[in-house]
């Protein structure tokens, strides 16, 4: 049986942020946590399309709602189907603890 685009996604996420992939996230849970790693957790959307990708206002507060009880940061991670690159979105807040 082959992998299905998303779980792939999953776990490449997982992989490069040193973490592990929760099996009963998104969907199949009231929580969008599909991947956790150290400092954070990763709500992992997938896409077949080629030029965009919806994320409502709910994921994101979601996510960091699910982050501020956990006291890590909050993330979305996408990638657009047949690209090469995986994206992450932060808030302003996290984004800045990381640069310093």
């Amino acid at each position: 049986m082959s992998d299905v685009y998303w779980k792939k996604l999953e776990r490449k996420i997982s992989k490069l942020l040193g973490g592990k992939r929760r099996i009963f996230g998104g969907v199949h849970s009231e929580k969008p946590i599909d991947v956790e790693a150290d400092g954070i957790i990763v709500d992992v959307k997938s896409t077949k399309g080629k030029k965009s990708i919806t994320i409502k206002r709910e994921d994101l507060e979601d996510i960091q709602n699910l982050a501020e009880k956990k006291g890590v940061m909050g993330a979305i991670a996408f990638q657009y189907y047949y690209d090469r690159n995986q994206y992450i979105i932060l808030n302003i807040e996290d984004f800045l603890k990381l640069r310093s």
